[in-house]
């Protein structure tokens, strides 16, 4: 286990790379904040020393390496067509091509994704916390500015077959992680299908994506709930079960709930760019991933034996009140998304 200490320092520095990328304008200080990052969180992916997370930490280096390469390479080609570092859609489609694939490599998008459930399968809930939501920003920024003007084909396809793998690869999946992580590469594409067209609502799509995959990790992580069958037996918390029932339902988009909000927008913006047949299909490939969404409630709920009178006294139970907050918010924040748009689009 880490030492408090260098606990912390590597979280500030995972703070401190994205938010290098966050600010630069050149594609060097963004690529910097991208190794910044990944040098960070190898430390954490391997500090339990187990067989499994030493192999799920070298295949997410190798990974990260290859797409650190191909973005500094198509950087520099970028570079040496326009005359300068400033990160913009480029108008040569070999380069953008490569370009966004390298980032879709580091998003775990499909066609790229093979390595992302693998990895998360041989990680702790906590630390695929930070993997699924915190490391996705970064990427997820350099992607949405160089999809502006772009042509739209290059980026809809990739998206729709990730929908469609992260729905179809998750239907038979009996570890929690590899749920999450298919329920990840759904969501990405979500995200990138409206990144051309609306910036704002991509960013907000990511903003509610991180806040119910955090408080749904860390409710599985209370639950010690690695397998769904794990799900039926914790019985000294039943809070945290109805509260993985409604985080799991707004994953899968069901109104009135949280999740509805990036569905609802999306679905507005791709009609709004007469794209209903695309919006359709991404629709029948959201209900793949609603199944198993479905398929974990049925096992935390309807499953679950009746609680004995011997289980352990409510004052025992550990409290975990400062994750009322993020619960409320993955659950009730519908009704707050005009102010949520109103907040994004202010400059």
């Amino acid at each position: 286990m880490l030492s408090p200490l260098i606990l912390s320092t590597l979280l500030m520095t995972l703070g401190l790379g994205t938010l290098v990328t966050f600010s630069s304008t050149s594609w060097i200080l963004a690529w910097i904040g991208l190794e910044i990052n990944t040098i960070a969180i190898i430390p954490l992916m391997a500090k339990t020393h187990h067989p499994r997370s030493i192999e799920a930490t070298t295949k997410y280096f190798i990974v990260q390496s290859a797409g650190s390469a191909t973005l500094l390479i198509t950087a520099c080609m970028t570079a040496w067509h326009s005359g300068n570092w400033a990160i913009n859609p480029s108008e040569n489609p070999i380069i953008s091509g490569t370009m966004t694939l390298a980032l879709m490599l580091k998003l775990g998008m499909a066609p790229m994704h093979f390595w992302l459930p693998e990895v998360m399968a041989g990680l702790n809930l906590t630390t695929n916390l930070i993997l699924a939501t915190w490391q996705k920003l970064a990427p997820m920024t350099l992607l949405i500015q160089i999809t502006q003007d772009q042509n739209n084909t290059s980026i809809l396809i990739p998206a729709l077959l990730s929908t469609l793998v992260g729905g179809w690869g998750g239907l038979n999946q009996t570890q929690t992680r590899k749920i999450m992580a298919y329920s990840s590469i759904a969501h990405m594409g979500w995200i990138v299908s409206t990144a051309p067209f609306n910036p704002t609502i991509a960013w907000l799509t990511t903003l509610v994506y991180c806040l119910l995959t955090s408080a749904t990790f860390i409710n599985l992580h209370i639950l010690k709930a690695n397998k769904i069958t794990a799900l039926t037996l914790n019985k000294q918390n039943q809070t945290s079960q109805v509260l993985l029932l409604l985080l799991l339902l707004s994953l899968g988009g069901l109104p009135p709930l949280t999740g509805f909000v990036s569905k609802l927008l999306i679905s507005t913006e791709l009609v709004n760019q007469h794209l209903a047949m695309y919006l359709f299909i991404m629709m029948m490939t959201s209900l793949l991933s609603l199944f198993f969404y479905t398929r974990m409630c049925y096992f935390s709920i309807i499953m679950s034996p009746p609680c004995p009178t011997t289980s352990m006294s409510l004052w025992r139970t550990p409290s975990y009140k400062p994750l009322t907050l993020i619960n409320l918010m993955s659950t009730n924040l519908f009704l707050l998304t005009p102010q949520m748009l109103a907040l994004f689009t202010l400059h």
